[in-house]
């Protein structure tokens, strides 16, 4: 049986695709390097961070020797942007779901705790999130490793292997989950083409979060 519920948050709960790619865009202007559109913002994002760099035209040392610029710029554009920004279809129907049959959701996210616990907030959806993995602060983003503190929450929480499923929009919750043992759903229209969701092969690919409610009945139904 599912009891846990693990999702990432940017482009999976929050639907901050494009917002993203403005903010990415702004850096990219601080260092005179063509802006992408969303199409190809898709296939070539990547964490760490340093490998999206790298494919846009910026070196790892001068990423490193400009990451409090690069980080404070885009958190600065991005923080306010996302304002306007709603979450993914099915977010709301999905969480009220798992919480009303006893699933916890948390999320786990190279973000920061602040700034996803007030757009949570927000979105009227912080009741239905029992944890928040992420980062303290906008210069720890997009280089801690997630797996990590998904463990750790597993371990001390005392989930088994095969009651925890991993949402996200990305390959790297795909790779946590095979990391972990654990079931993966990707979701598409996030920050990644469904074209490089498809080759990390997830147990599952959807286009909106409330299909997840199928697949773990589904799966419960199995055990």
């Amino acid at each position: 049986m599912i009891k846990l519920v693990i999702f990432d948050w940017n482009g999976t709960i929050l639907s901050d695709a494009t917002a993203t790619l403005e903010a990415e865009n702004k850096v990219l202007s601080l260092f005179n390097i063509k802006p992408v559109t969303l199409g190809q913002y898709r296939e070539l994002f990547d964490i760490p961070l340093t490998k999206y760099y790298a494919k846009v035209g910026m070196n790892e040392k001068s990423f490193f020797e400009n990451h409090a610029k690069i980080q404070k710029t885009y958190h600065g554009f991005y923080e306010k942007r996302i304002e306007q920004c709603r979450a993914r279809t099915g977010t709301k129907a999905l969480l009220k779901w798992l919480h009303s049959n006893g699933i916890k959701s948390i999320i786990l996210s190279n973000h920061t705790i602040e700034s996803i616990e007030r757009h949570l907030k927000r979105l009227k959806l912080e009741k239905y999130v029992s944890a928040v993995l992420a980062n303290s602060d906008v210069l720890s983003t997009g280089l801690k490793d997630k797996a990590k503190h998904a463990e750790k929450y597993i371990k001390e929480n005392g989930f088994e292997k095969e009651q925890i499923i991993i949402v996200g929009d990305s390959p790297e919750e795909i790779k946590i989950a095979r990391q972990l043992g654990v079931k993966s759903i990707a979701i598409a229209g996030g920050w990644f083409s469904v074209k490089r969701l498809k080759e990390k092969q997830p147990d599952y690919l959807i286009g909106r979060l409330d299909k997840a409610i199928g697949i773990i009945k589904r799966i419960d139904a199995k055990a």
